[in-house]
């Protein structure tokens, strides 16, 4: 009995010292996307009919190539690369509909508030995003995941609601349970040996 114990001590801390290594060397998840945002002048219908095209062209001419990325550097490369064409591209777009509005692409690290992505939800804090500023920029955005590249398969996911409260309704529909991992090991192990 006393050598199961001897062993079962061994193994926990063994345990402990690799998940303590892989927790401090595995990045956040703020440090592992590139958000994309299209902001329309204003909230009018037309100024938001003129951001889902500019979001669409966007998609179309750089979504192939973007969407190949395989990693953040390499996506943050490309951005910088395609950054003027990215923004003549998409003055182009609005220049077909509205007339005097400039358009401002930026990559840069910006705050958010918590937002849901599919089933994915991004905590709030201070991002590194793609920005397309349509006009003023004071209209509601439309968002995505560009790295990795979520963009590019499913657009649909990518509408961001201001109205909605995550927390609240993640409290209502979600108990959220808390526990390490070394403890659900160490009563298998207590339970193997007893």
């Amino acid at each position: 009995m006393f050598f199961k114990r001897i062993i079962s001590y061994i193994l926990i801390i063994i345990i402990s010292l690799i998940l303590t290594a892989s927790a401090s060397s595995y990045p956040g998840p703020k440090q592992q996307l590139i958000r994309f945002h299209v902001i329309a002048n204003s909230d009018s219908k037309e100024d938001q009919a003129v951001k889902l095209k500019v979001r669409d062209r966007l998609l179309e001419e750089f979504g192939q190539e973007l969407g190949r990325s395989h990693s953040l550097e390499e996506s943050r490369k490309l951005i910088l690369e395609k950054m003027d064409e990215i923004e003549r591209t998409a003055q182009q777009e609005v220049d077909k509909y509205l007339a005097g509005y400039k358009v401002q692409a930026v990559l840069g690290h910006f705050d958010f508030p918590t937002k849901a992505y599919g089933n994915m939800i991004l905590p709030a804090g201070n991002y590194e995003a793609l920005r397309i500023v349509i006009g003023k920029g004071q209209g509601a955005n439309w968002w995505c995941v560009m790295f990795p590249p979520l963009c590019f398969v499913d657009i649909t996911h990518g509408v961001a609601s201001e109205n909605i409260n995550l927390a609240e309704d993640m409290e209502e529909e979600t108990k959220i349970v808390y526990k390490f991992k070394i403890v659900e090991w160490w009563d298998k192990l207590i339970s193997l040996f007893s």
